[in-house]
C-alpha cells in the first residue's frame, strides 16, 4: 500500500472539519498538491483548557482478541506529520500512531490519532468536508462508525482505503489501510469513545 495520498484524501477531510481555511499558508490559500481543498470554516471554536492530548493507543484500548498492535514507522510517516502541519499550521497539536493488524498477517490498519487546538466539530463537520469533496473534486464517500462515531470512508486514487472520525473534544482518528475489509473491521473493533 502506498498510503501518501491516501493521507492526503484523509488531510482534506480533517482540513474541512476543522475550520477550513482560516489558517491559510503564506500564498493565501491552503496548499493541495492538487487533492485538497478546504471548505468554509466552521464555528467549533478553540479546545477547552485542559484539553487531554490523545494517542493512538487511547483510541485502540486493549488488543482486541486475535489481534496485535505495533509501533508506526516514525520514518513513513513523516511526510504524513509535514503535510498535516502545513494544512493545519498553528491548529496543529501533534499525533499518535498505531498499527492493528490480525495476528500473523502481513498487513493491517493504520490507526493515526490527529490532536488540534481547535475543536473537531464532530462527525457533522467531518461529513459536510467529504460532501464538499465529492462536489468539488467528484470524490465518492459512505459513512462508517468508528469507534462509536460517524464519519466518511472513502477509497484514495492510488487505491487506500481511508476513515476518518472524531476521536475527542479536539481530536480525529484516521484509518488507513489498502483493503476496505481492513479499515471497516478496524472501524468496528475500537471501543466507543
Amino acid at each position: 500500500m502506498s498510503p501518501k495520498l491516501a493521507i492526503v484524501v484523509g488531510a482534506g477531510l480533517l482540513l474541512s472539519a476543522c475550520g477550513g481555511d482560516k489558517d491559510k499558508g503564506s500564498s493565501g490559500r491552503a496548499e493541495s498538491q492538487g487533492t485538497v481543498s478546504a471548505a468554509a470554516p466552521t464555528p467549533a471554536g478553540p479546545c477547552p483548557e485542559g484539553t487531554r492530548f490523545l494517542r493512538a493507543r487511547d483510541v485502540i484500548g486493549q488488543a482486541p482478541p486475535g489481534y496485535q498492535i505495533f509501533s508506526s514507522d516514525r520514518q513513513a510517516l513523516a511526510g504524513f506529520v509535514a503535510q498535516y502541519r502545513k494544512l493545519l499550521g498553528t491548529r496543529w497539536r501533534g499525533f499518535g500512531a498505531k498499527v492493528l493488524a490480525r495476528r500473523g498477517a502481513d498487513t493491517g490498519t493504520a490507526v493515526i490519532v490527529i490532536n488540534t487546538r481547535e475543536r473537531s466539530g464532530g462527525s457533522e463537520a467531518m461529513l459536510s468536508g467529504a460532501e464538499a469533496a465529492k462536489r468539488d473534486r467528484g470524490t465518492d464517500y459512505e459513512r462508517l462508525r468508528v469507534g462509536g462515531r460517524v464519519g466518511p470512508l472513502t477509497q484514495a486514487r492510488d487505491g487506500a482505503f481511508v476513515a476518518i472520525a472524531p476521536a475527542g473534544t479536539c481530536s480525529q482518528v484516521v484509518l488507513v489501510a489498502d483493503t476496505e475489509k481492513l479499515v471497516r473491521t478496524a472501524a468496528a473493533l475500537l471501543p466507543a469513545r
